[in-house]
């Protein structure tokens, strides 16, 4: 597709380390040779194994400018959490929900493990580490991979003493099969992070966990997190080697992932797809039509943006979203239980987002936490609209205020300017690239209400980079 990162040999090359770059470039030419002379699948599978490794590091070296102090973290992930909202619109009896879940997290990890991610995600909390166990184990077992190869990332979230921090520990290692997790984090309340990290210190020591990681102080507000977390780092003797925290162009968490830049802490982004299933559920307590009018607002997969970018380069939505996180040197863990989208997740490599293409994504940012809607969706009674930016809290309002008579639909009325606005931009790189002015201009399909670039902040910063 014509960007930096297309040929696998380059990536490949380009890291810091002159070691493991002779080392990446060796290995790499040990499997393509092989699978020139031998048109055998085990050479495929030990090329593609070795490429999956090694481009990972060289892409994040590259991408985020730098090194990180987690280097051998994979940038692509698998998340496992499976959720009665994953199911969408399947009909399950109670008694069978256990042993569907427990099918589609196997089916989910092996499909995983195949397409060669090595991130594995898991939490006390998804009450599901036998099941993802007894996967590892599996794919341990058969050869597919080493366990020094993959990269096990858990949670605990009982943390009120030392004991009940041993206990956990002691628990999901049993359940996982393992003598050691790779990162280790508290899902807990930030605020209660400082008293709890000398326990997780402890199991460290212990060698039971090689690193540790917390998650979450972006939510204790834009203008307290950053110096909360640095007097909570000041105090610390082993310091997180990661924060996770949902990140996605619809939230940038902005704020939080410069300071983790600045401190060398590596963010990994859950929910970086924005957790479609988890927004799905508040719409379907809305009206058909404010459903449809919210969906391209709130709904990443739906956004018009992402359809004409992916569409320009060749990929989907969801590629283009976990691409946009790359490029700002975060490691991703997208869930899915569908094995065409987990291979899907897994192929970002072969093309890369302008800098302008970048800005627009991350004017989207609208303050949604995917979280917020779900539990708005689980309650009883009336539903509030969860909290977001100002911008899009009065967009969507209007939009639940709206009266609708025959034919009426939720464009906004800027909404073609906008779409002018990005249309311009590709003519401009068309003309660079020498494309001349015959080049067919991407239209927005089927945008709904504020379906496009998003607050008139995303306009100006397109303005500017023009």
């Amino acid at each position: 597709t014509g960007g930096p990162f297309c040929e696998p040999w380059v990536a490949v090359g380009c890291s810091s380390e002159k070691a493991s770059n002779n080392a990446a470039t060796s290995s790499v030419d040990v499997a393509k040779s092989t699978i020139e002379s031998q048109d055998s699948s085990a050479a495929s599978n030990l090329y593609s194994c070795t490429l999956s490794v090694l481009v990972g590091k060289a892409e994040r070296a590259r991408v985020a400018g730098g090194e990180s102090n987690l280097l051998e973290l994979p940038l692509v992930g698998l998340g496992t959490a499976f959720t009665p909202e994953d199911l969408q619109n399947e009909s399950v009896a109670d008694e069978a929900y256990s042993q569907l879940a427990a099918d589609r997290t196997k089916l989910a990890i092996t499909t995983a493990v195949a397409c060669n991610i090595r991130l594995v995600e898991t939490s006390t909390s998804h009450r599901n580490q036998r099941t993802v166990g007894a996967a590892l184990r599996s794919a341990l077992d058969s050869g597919f991979c080493r366990r020094e190869e993959l990269f096990v990332a858990a949670r605990i979230c009982r943390c009120r003493s030392e004991w009940e921090v041993k206990q956990e520990v002691d628990l999901l290692l049993e359940e996982l099969q393992l003598d050691y997790v790779d990162l280790l984090s508290m899902d807990i309340p930030p605020e209660r992070v400082p008293k709890a990290w000398p326990w997780l210190e402890k199991v460290h020591r212990e060698g039971r966990a090689r690193f540790l990681g917390v998650l979450n102080f972006d939510l204790l507000g834009h203008k307290v997190c950053c110096d909360v977390f640095r007097e909570f780092l000041a105090e610390v003797t082993i310091p997180p080697a990661v924060h996770a925290m949902e990140v996605h162009p619809l939230n940038t968490n902005e704020e939080m992932a410069s300071c983790c830049r600045g401190l060398g802490i590596q963010v990994l982004a859950y929910s970086p797809l924005a957790a479609p299933h988890k927004v799905e559920a508040f719409m379907r307590a809305l009206t058909r039509s404010d459903a449809k009018d919210m969906r391209p607002l709130l709904k990443l997969s739906e956004s018009a943006v992402l359809k004409d970018i992916g569409e320009r380069h060749g990929v989907s939505s969801a590629q283009v979203a976990l691409r946009w996180n790359l490029q700002r040197g975060h490691c991703v863990v997208p869930k899915s239980f569908v094995e065409e989208h987990i291979a899907e997740n897994s192929q970002l490599f072969h093309f890369a987002l302008s800098s302008k293409e970048m800005a627009i994504l991350s004017g989207l940012h609208k303050g949604l936490r995917a979280e917020r809607f779900l539990q708005q969706a689980l309650v009883q009674g009336p539903k509030a609209l969860p909290r977001m930016t100002r911008e899009a809290q009065d967009t969507c309002e209007a939009i639940l205020a709206k009266f609708r008579g025959p034919g009426q639909s939720g464009t906004p009325g800027d909404e073609q300017q906008i779409q002018e606005e990005l249309a311009e931009l590709y003519r401009q790189q068309e003309v660079l690239k020498g494309r001349g002015k015959g080049f067919e201009v991407p239209v927005f399909k089927e945008a709904g209400q504020n379906g496009g670039l998003g607050s008139p902040a995303m306009v100006q910063a397109v303005k500017a980079s023009r």
